[in-house]
This record gives C-alpha cells, sequence and structure tokens, in this order.
C-alpha cells in the first residue's frame, strides 16, 4: 500500500508550472488549489509550494464536517480519501486535519435557478460514455453466493458519494457494505480492499470477487465492484446509474481494469 505524502517545494530559477506538473504528475489546477493562488504567473523564484502526491487538493476539516459529507462536497469516493491520508476509521477525523482529497476540485458555487426550465445536467463524473447495463447474471453457487444474492438485492440503489448504507453508495462503501453483511468485513479504504486478500487473474474470476479499475474519474486506482459471474460485476455506477450491473468485456472497463481480490 502505498503511503504518499504531500512535500514542499521551494521554486527554482528557470521552473515553470508545465515543468512542475510533468516533474511531480500532477496537474496545474492542483498545484494552484492547493497553495490557494489564483494565477500560475504569480508563482515565481522562491515561492514554496505544496505538492500533494496525487492530482487532487487539500482540505482542512472544519467543526461539524464528517468524511462521507466532505466526499460529497467534492464529489469523489470515499476510498481513495481513506487510502492516501492513512486514516483506518471513516468515523474518526479531527478539526484542523489537512486531509488530500484524490480527484478532487475546488466546489463552484451553484448558480441561481434560470427563470425558465432548464435541460437536466449530465451527470457529475460521467466521464466517458458508459455501456448500458448487462444482461441479468448467471444463477451462482458455492463461495460467492452469498455476496452475490445480497449484492444483486441492492441493484437500483442510488449512487451517494462517501456513502456506505442503502441510504446511497460509492463504489467502495457498496463493496465495504456487502462484504460486511456477510460476515466477511474488509477495509473501508479502496487499497484496503484490494490487499485484503489474493490477487486473483481474470481468467480464474469467482463470483464474490473483488474487481478493480483505474483512470475513472481520477488517475490510478479509483473504482471497484463485486463480481457476480459471465464476465459481469455488480457496482455502484456513479449518480445517473447506481447501483447496477456492468460486463468486464465493455469497452470503457475493459480498457481500466487493473486486476481482483478474493477476500
Amino acid at each position: 500500500k502505498p503511503k504518499p505524502r504531500t512535500i514542499e517545494y521551494e521554486v527554482q530559477p528557470g521552473d515553470t508550472i508545465n515543468l512542475l506538473t510533468r516533474l511531480f504528475g500532477i496537474d496545474t489546477p492542483t498545484i494552484l488549489n492547493s497553495n490557494d493562488i489564483a494565477n500560475a504567473d504569480l508563482i515565481t523564484v522562491g515561492t514554496r509550494l505544496r505538492i500533494p502526491p496525487v492530482t487532487g487538493l487539500e482540505h482542512e476539516v472544519e467543526k461539524g464536517e464528517t468524511l462521507a459529507g466532505i466526499a460529497a462536497l467534492y464529489q469523489v469516493d470515499m476510498g481513495p480519501i481513506l487510502d492516501f491520508n492513512d486514516l483506518p476509521d471513516p468515523d474518526v477525523i479531527r478539526i484542523g486535519m489537512k486531509l488530500l482529497i484524490p480527484g478532487a476540485r475546488k466546489p463552484t458555487p451553484t448558480p441561481p435557478p434560470a427563470p425558465r426550465p432548464a435541460p437536466a445536467a449530465p451527470a457529475a463524473r460521467a466521464a466517458a460514455a458508459r455501456p448500458a447495463p448487462a444482461a441479468p447474471p448467471p444463477a451462482v453457487s458455492g463461495r460467492g453466493s452469498a455476496l452475490v444474492q445480497n449484492a444483486m438485492a441492492f441493484r437500483g440503489y442510488a449512487y451517494v458519494f462517501g456513502g456506505t448504507s442503502p441510504a446511497g453508495f460509492d463504489c467502495s462503501g457498496f463493496v465495504y457494505y456487502i462484504y460486511k453483511i456477510s460476515g466477511n468485513p474488509i477495509p473501508r479504504g479502496m487499497w484496503g480492499q484490494l490487499s485484503a486478500g489474493p490477487r486473483i487473474p481474470r481468467d480464474s474470476l469467482s463470483p464474490g470477487d473483488i474487481v478493480f479499475f483505474e483512470n475513472t474519474y481520477m488517475p490510478g486506482l479509483s473504482h471497484n465492484g463485486i463480481y457476480i459471474g459471465g464476465g459481469q460485476f455488480i457496482h455502484a455506477s456513479d449518480p445517473s446509474s447506481g447501483v447496477t450491473v456492468s460486463s468486464l468485456s465493455a469497452a470503457y472497463w475493459a480498457s481500466r481494469y487493473v486486476g481482483a481480490s478474493r477476500p
């Protein structure tokens, strides 16, 4: 499991914002937002910058905030927040704590309502056209039958950033909840879920295994679900789809598949 850290960097002669983004593997908004700088031209020699280890931003916890609320604020999965901040318990954060929020952007103020009805907005984080829901899965027996049965009972439930209950799930929250009610508790963080059991080759997948994907709403490990057999998996996909069944062979998911674990 990686344990990345935000570092401090003093701008040197010859540094440019483009050079810094290539040097540290993050984008310009991440550098600007993490240092409360509005204009890249204000980064001059001698400027001390906080450089996060991943595209995103830092958030200082304020009174009354919860990790689920912070995930919802930035519209990101809670799992990577836990992973990148080494948080063992999603219910324990402290006022003043600075959290790295992978994949986040500064929230934009909600504009006032238009005087006439507007067309429905696209789903948040719908980075690419998602494949249509897959066909019903085959019957399952053996080790993963209870996991698959429990997971399928929540098909159609809502996607909620930071959610870990039937009121709404994010992707790692859904996996966490299904394993918990199936009597096999696993970590809430996505890297913890990947490390909760042996890695399984794709051609050896069994129902109940956890499948993982990269480069969805953020670079690197960023999405997961539960394999149900027949080349399909169930997952909390996004706000427009909720908990749904998809095919591993669909172009979107096949190009982002990174592996599986069997807790």
